[in-house]
């Protein structure tokens, strides 16, 4: 983004999204989302002003990423 830096992905069994800042790196915007077992976003695109996250909700693996048995998720932020 122009102002800034999104990082994603997961923390805690949560899904993460945090907005840092270019010039100082300071979290502008940090944001957990509680989807039930093990979730995680893990792409996003910017789409107008718009960010779409998708990801995957309900997973019964903590440590595996892309898991088969969760169920593809897709928000609007």
């Amino acid at each position: 983004m122009d102002d800034g830096y999104i990082v994603f992905g997961a923390m805690n069994g949560d899904s993460l999204l945090i907005k840092l800042s270019k010039k100082t790196g300071d979290i502008l915007f940090s944001k957990s989302y509680n989807f039930g077992g093990f979730d995680a976003i893990e792409s996003m695109i910017l789409l107008e002003s718009n960010l779409i996250p998708v990801g995957y909700i309900g997973a019964q693996d903590s440590d595996t990423t892309f898991y088969t048995e969760g169920e593809g998720y897709l928000m609007t932020i």
